[in-house]
């Protein structure tokens, strides 16, 4: 969740902890980082102790030769599958890879929006304009607790505006309650998977269909209609290869990589027209991080639909994303096209720097 000046402020500080005689451990899901800042690496998989790369090998090994070894302990057999994924490059190396879109009409557009904050929360301060269009993926970085969650919600009718409009399909959304604005097609996926994202009593099935209670075919004239509702739930199961003992088993008791993929069939299974993805693979391995991902845009490659992505993961926004908002203190800094050399800008504005074009 740093700046990437302050992850090079944070491995300064690590090597002089290091030539001061202290003994450390940095525990990462980047790779990059592991071996930068390793003198070992260990990796853990479902609790147990895979394996230990020691100093020798990280000396005479190549960073290519180390991502295999440690690939090959997390994930047995599936190295080349998992061969370009963000958290084995540096942050350098994925500035202009996101996907250069062909973009329709605009879908997504907030008008001048301010909202307020929560019990001393950071709101957005100021107002502020963006568009998301057809085919289009809209990223949003910025140090988490910058007005990430205030503006999510706002979008997503969670949170009332003070100022501005925002709009769907060129129609003023500000007034309407979150189930309608669901009508639309605005989908929501909350950074909040346990506590928010899902009800963890009830079973993955009833979880897939929670944001269509009452509306068929799932129901007809009040009544339940189960064998509907659990064959829709196999066949999302299936095709977003969820790993649940059924589908009657309690969402709650899933992996957070596999309530994430609950909640994610949900949201995109019904015609989405625009999806708020709040931190969407925040705490999630290698490999159901990459899944996530291509679900965001294949969703995009469509051309008819579009994303908004906020992430305190900037290798996952230039992955991801045409353009790149920058949120700090409240305020919108500016927006970033991505290529070659954003990430130094997008750097520079998440810590109040100026938008060099």
């Amino acid at each position: 969740m740093l700046t990437p000046k302050g992850i090079e402020d944070l491995e300064s500080v690590i090597v002089h902890l290091k030539e001061e005689g202290l003994a450390v451990i940095f525990i990462t899901h980047k790779l990059h980082e592991a071996f930068a800042i390793g003198d070992c690496v260990s990796v853990l998989r479902q609790g147990r102790l895979e394996g230990t790369i020691d100093n020798e090998t990280m000396r005479r090994s190549t960073h290519a030769e180390l991502q295999r070894m440690v690939v090959d302990l997390m994930f047995p057999g599936e190295v080349e599958s998992l061969a370009n994924v963000a958290e084995l490059r540096d942050v350098s190396e994925l500035a202009g890879t996101g996907r250069k879109a062909k973009i329709g009409e605009p879908l997504l557009e907030l008008v001048d929006v301010k909202i307020p904050g929560k019990h001393g929360e950071i709101g957005i301060e100021e107002p502020i304009s963006l568009t998301v269009h057809a085919g289009e993926v809209v990223g949003v970085a910025g140090v988490d607790g910058n007005g990430q969650r205030p503006l999510a919600e706002a979008i997503a009718g969670q949170r009332h505006v003070s100022g501005g409009d925002i709009r769907l399909a060129g129609k003023s959304i500000r007034r309407l309650s979150i189930g309608a604005r669901q009508h639309l097609g605005l989908r929501y996926v909350t950074d909040d998977r346990l506590g928010e994202g899902i009800v963890g009593a009830l079973s993955v099935a009833v979880n897939m269909v929670s944001k269509r209670i009452g509306a068929r075919p799932f129901w007809v004239h009040g009544r339940t209609r189960s064998a509907v509702i659990d064959k829709h739930a196999k066949d999302l199961v299936g095709e977003y290869n969820i790993m649940t003992p059924s589908t009657e088993t309690p969402a709650g008791s899933l992996s957070g990589g596999n309530i994430q993929k609950v909640v994610l069939a949900r949201e995109l299974d019904f015609d989405p027209k625009v999806v708020v993805f709040n931190k969407p693979t925040y705490g999630l391995d290698v490999k159901t991080t990459t899944v996530v991902r291509a679900r965001v845009r294949e969703l995009a490659d469509t051309g008819t639909a579009g994303a908004l992505v906020i992430s305190t993961d900037l290798e996952e926004l230039l992955v991801l994303s045409d353009r790149v908002a920058v949120l700090s203190r409240g305020h919108l800094m500016g927006v970033v096209e991505n290529k070659p050399g954003a990430e130094q800008e997008i750097g520079a504005l998440m810590i109040g720097g100026s938008h060099g074009g």
